[in-house]
């Protein structure tokens, strides 16, 4: 399956970053993580903290997935608001989901300043109105998410001039956020865990899995076989097709990165911004003077990843971008698009499906898909130690803000993913190239 093309930004700008060999021989190992994205590589970096025996195995080279073509957006929000959240299970269940992410985002940032050379910078967000009707909805959005005890603020269309040259009608902004080079932390967050006894081999095709109540078998392309008491799936949207009917919905999206302004410290401490429109636009800055633009999204189809088609995108999302930053005047210097998956209540899958407690989840589908592999990484070494996490609940595949229907698919499969078509998207959209 092609999940990227065009020219992604940060393989060009960091290189390879291995090495990490092909595997050339069976192993034993207590974890084995399938997946060195970056949400992969955080599982692989906390399993290995916490002293479990781990093995990771990659297709392609580290990174060169979903990671490489992310925008390395890091916030709290996800594109269910929290007052959607609420009114499907409760004000009190949902508060203690963004309070998860909220924390999520902050240790994502410790972390990415801890390892240093992942170009992590901390941000604020605007979370902006894209018409008048929405100002209703979204000043009612503030007064919960400041009830819950998040740290916003509320501006108008003149502030919002004033303090950033964006036309918008208002916005919320949060002070809790960051924006990261993805690729860079996934490599050093591999390194880091191979420095504690994990092997990594990329270049290392997994076949079907075979599962006992002992853990799982792998076997690998070249004929290997891979043993384990768990495994960890972190293969992001190339899962998608295996899960339950309901649980996923598959779309195309699409980025620039446009030619540094002339005076780049003028846009040094620019907020994230996305908007309330669907689909929507997600803008960062580079630490050179350049805007990141994403959008534009479309239901997926490998053809909409084809050369012709990002170039049309690309020149639609440089018309947007002098539309929301007029005074910038900068153009495209480089396109590229990605597939992204989102899922009924724009929240993570992790943990294990029922029926199949040795087979472990990690999929960051929707928004943030940074900060869900910080959370997986921790539900999930709790997981497998023996030790519960008590946000567990909120992400897992049967939870209470799943739609009826798709928690039934889930337990009708009694632990055997099947493949799912792909259902078309109904002009939803996520972040998902901001942050994979």
């Amino acid at each position: 399956m092609q999940i990227t093309s065009g020219y992604p930004i940060w393989p060009l700008l960091d290189g390879l970053s291995g090495p990490f060999p092909s595997l050339e021989g069976d192993v034993d190992c207590g974890v084995v993580v399938v997946g060195a994205g970056v949400t992969g590589a955080l599982q692989a970096h906390e399993l290995a903290r916490r002293g479990l025996d781990v093995v990771v195995l990659e297709k392609r080279e580290v990174g060169f997935g979903s990671t490489a073509a992310t925008t390395g957006l890091l916030t709290y929000e996800v594109d269910a608001s929290l007052r959607d959240l609420a009114r499907r299970i409760g004000v009190k269940e949902a508060t203690r989901t963004y309070g998860s992410m909220v924390d999520a985002t902050r240790r994502v940032g410790a972390l990415a300043r801890r390892v240093g050379g992942c170009r992590y910078a901390a941000r604020r967000s605007l979370y902006a109105a894209s018409r008048e009707s929405d100002l209703r909805e979204l000043r009612a959005e503030y007064r919960l998410r400041r009830s819950a005890g998040i740290a916003v603020s509320f501006l108008d269309r003149a502030e919002l001039r004033r303090g950033f040259g964006i036309d918008r009608p208002g916005a919320i902004l949060s002070e809790d956020g960051g924006q990261v080079d993805a690729y860079a932390l996934a490599a050093r967050m591999l390194h880091r865990a191979r420095r504690r006894g994990a092997r990594v081999h990329d270049r290392t095709t997994v076949l079907e899995p075979a599962y006992d109540e002992r853990g799982v078998r792998l076997r690998t392309e070249q004929g290997h076989v891979v043993r384990g008491r768990f495994v960890v799936w972190a293969t992001g949207y190339e899962m998608a097709r295996y899960l339950p009917r309901g649980l996923v919905q598959l779309a195309a999206t699409y980025a620039i990165l446009s030619e540094p302004l002339r005076e780049p410290r003028a846009i040094r401490e620019f907020p994230i911004v996305w908007e309330t429109a669907r689909p929507y636009l997600y803008l960062r800055t580079a630490r050179d003077g350049r805007f990141m633009l994403g959008g534009r999204d479309e239901p997926f189809r490998e053809a909409n990843l084809a050369d012709d088609v990002v170039q049309s995108k690309a020149s639609a999302l440089e018309a947007d971008l002098r539309r929301l930053v007029p005074w910038a005047g900068v153009r495209a210097a480089f396109a590229w698009a990605g597939a992204f998956a989102t899922t009924p209540d724009e929240l993570a899958y992790v943990g294990p499906l029922p029926g199949r407690r040795r087979a472990l989840f990690a999929l960051g589908f929707g928004a943030n898909g940074i900060v869900f592999g910080q959370l997986a990484a921790d539900i999930l070494a709790g997981e497998v130690l023996g030790r519960p996490h008590p946000d567990a609940r909120l992400f897992s595949f049967d939870r209470a803000s799943l739609p009826a229907s798709v928690r039934r698919n889930v337990h009708r499969s009694r632990g055997r993913p099947t493949t799912a078509r792909r259902p078309r998207a109904r002009g939803r959209t996520s972040r998902a190239l901001k942050s994979r």
